[in-house]
């Protein structure tokens, strides 16, 4: 049956070491007030989809079902969707149980920080206008903190992307080109 769990299940299982997931949302995000006590702001961040939100604790869920060596990128163009894919503060960090720790390695590339929104232009959200324009159907050559710095620099001042890692750390995955393998 495809459930969200046997989904996310059968795309984890699939993935080995070295292989690179990517997902990309651009559609409504928002917000509410935080249940677990884990955001400092008090609000946890959401991706809205038709049937309902997806809140950050869990989509992070997701991510702990990976394998190690398996490199996750994340690009949402959404408002409020600087930590979308995080699930505790670095504070709660050092009290987390090891069984929902991620040992694949991500990276976030949103279009807004949490308490921003993510502005339209003529054919796509700002964000992704700007990062096809960037990467420039491959040819852009630096990390993915450079390429969202290039990204950010055609934003308004209104709208600052955010690079966020998470899960295992993996300063080459960090290091390498964009969408590349």
């Amino acid at each position: 049956m495809a459930s969200f769990d046997n989904v996310t299940s059968a795309i984890a299982s699939q993935l080995l070491a070295g292989d690179i997931f990517l997902l990309t949302y651009s559609g409504h995000g928002s917000q509410l007030i935080d249940q677990d006590g884990d955001e400092s702001d008090g609000l946890d961040e959401t991706w809205c989809l038709y049937d309902g939100q997806i809140v950050d604790d869990e989509l992070y869920q997701i991510w702990t079902k990976f394998r190690a060596g398996v490199r996750i990128i994340v690009v949402s163009d959404s408002c409020h969707s600087g930590t979308v894919i995080r699930s505790h503060s670095p504070q709660l960090e050092t009290v987390i149980s090891k069984d929902i720790t991620c040992s694949a390695s991500g990276i976030l590339l949103s279009g807004c920080r949490d308490n921003q929104f993510s502005y339209d232009a003529p054919s796509n959200g700002a964000f992704t206008a700007q990062l096809l324009k960037v990467w420039n159907n491959g040819q852009f050559k630096g990390s993915h903190k450079k390429f969202l710095q290039a990204i950010s620099s055609g934003l308004p001042k209104r709208q600052r992307p955010c690079y966020l890692t998470f899960g295992a750390k993996n300063i080459k995955f960090s290091r390498q080109n964009p969408f590349q393998p």
